[in-house]
């Protein structure tokens, strides 16, 4: 993406002068120089590529900056400075990202050209995001959710679990899709609010239990043994039958009882749910996993740990997402891993995109890792060729 016009917002003169110096160097002619937030009000325009911003402002700080910017809708490259902690330029970061503004990078005072050069060398390998894109929005009805199940349109795509120390692959997690023959792809969030709001959850879960053991039971026949993860919410647990309905799935697929993890999304606090709890403990006394989602985040805390038998701990991936920016992330989760070894409770930590981050959470002790870094979510057609071709890149 070529930069032709940057604007810099800082309260000191001298630096001003010396990123002006440095951009028109880099090629960029048009340059804006600003020492106060205010005059970016009137200066600022949908034409310019890339905007520098100091946080700390003296008359309004960096941080409001951004939510005008993201009010604005702006397709702006943004560059973040401050002479603070790091860890305020990540809280900054993730605020941009937040209001959609395509963040390019951060840097800390004093930082060199070499920095700055490597920052514009990036936006050159990238492209502008549209702010805000508006996402598809559907309206179905219960029969529309019941067809779709009963035609098997519901589907489980699989993403991969890699065990970082071992450097195998332990098992999947079963993600939902709607192979709609009209609309196409249509992911969860679009289609199980009608899900819940019409009360098919129990039927849709049946399903997706079904679909998970038969196709692992498939994979057991061509001698491939791997573990697979369902979600469930807390819910859908209403139905105590669950332990044994899936007990007699997995002996009519040949699974073993460790071969099924139920993840328990965050979508409601245990307490009060006195048939949740029942079937969790006995799904646990049945040898079935048990896994917490996204933890640290909502509901899933120290207090749902403390209501079931759960066997795994699943990191939010925000955390991980921030752990290469944010020092105190890596003490968040490195207190996790050890809270989780205390219970005697595996680690897996969703959201890695990158090497460092995976050997990061390698040496903190994390037991599991997945994300876009190992694959995408796969259609089943695409799981054995994964299998075999995967390698752990050291």
């Amino acid at each position: 993406m070529e930069i032709n016009t940057a604007l810099i917002l800082d309260d000191e003169p001298d630096l001003n002068e010396f990123l002006a110096d440095v951009f028109k160097e880099l090629g960029i002619d048009d340059v804006i120089q600003l020492t106060k937030s205010t005059d970016l009000f009137e200066s600022y325009s949908p034409k310019i590529d890339l905007i520098t911003i100091d946080l700390f402002m003296p008359d309004v700080d960096g941080v409001e900056i951004l939510r005008y910017l993201g009010e604005a809708k702006s397709e702006a490259f943004i560059v973040l400075m401050s002479g603070h902690s790091q860890s305020v330029l990540a809280s900054a970061e993730r605020v941009a990202k937040a209001y959609g503004l395509n963040v390019l990078g951060t840097l800390s005072k004093p930082f060199s050209i070499a920095q700055i050069a490597n920052l514009i060398a990036q936006a050159g390998k990238m492209t502008k995001k549209a702010n805000k894109t508006e996402k598809k929005e559907f309206t179905f009805s219960k029969e529309d959710i019941l067809d779709a199940i009963q035609k098997k349109q519901v589907v489980l795509y699989y993403q991969p679990q890699i065990n970082l120390k071992t450097k195998e692959i332990v098992g999947f997690e079963a993600l939902v899709r709607w192979l709609h023959p009209d609309l196409g792809i249509i992911f969860p969030d679009q289609f199980l609010p009608f899900v819940s709001k019409y009360n098919v959850l129990g039927e849709l879960t049946k399903h997706l239990l079904n679909e998970a053991c038969s196709f692992f039971g498939d994979l057991i026949k061509k001698g491939i043994n791997k573990r697979v993860s369902v979600n469930v919410s807390v819910f859908d647990l209403v139905d105590t039958s669950m332990p044994e309905d899936i007990i007699q799935l997995m002996q009519q697929h040949s699974l073993m009882s460790n071969q099924i993890i139920i993840e328990l999304i965050e979508t409601g606090k245990l307490e009060g749910y006195p048939k949740a709890l029942e079937i969790l403990t006995r799904l646990c006394m049945k040898g079935i996993g048990l896994s917490i989602d996204d933890f640290g985040t909502g509901f899933s805390s120290l207090d749902q740990l403390s209501k079931a038998p759960f066997t795994e701990l699943k990191i939010d991936k925000g955390f991980v997402f921030d752990l290469l920016k944010n020092p105190n992330t890596k003490s968040i989760i490195g207190s996790t891993v050890h809270l989780a070894e205390k219970l005697n409770m595996e680690v897996v930590a969703e959201g890695i995109e990158n090497k460092e981050t995976r050997n990061l959470l390698k040496e903190l002790g994390v037991h599991i890792g997945q994300g876009y870094y190992f694959s995408v979510p796969l259609p089943a057609s695409g799981v054995m060729g994964f299998i075999e071709n995967f390698h752990y890149a050291d």
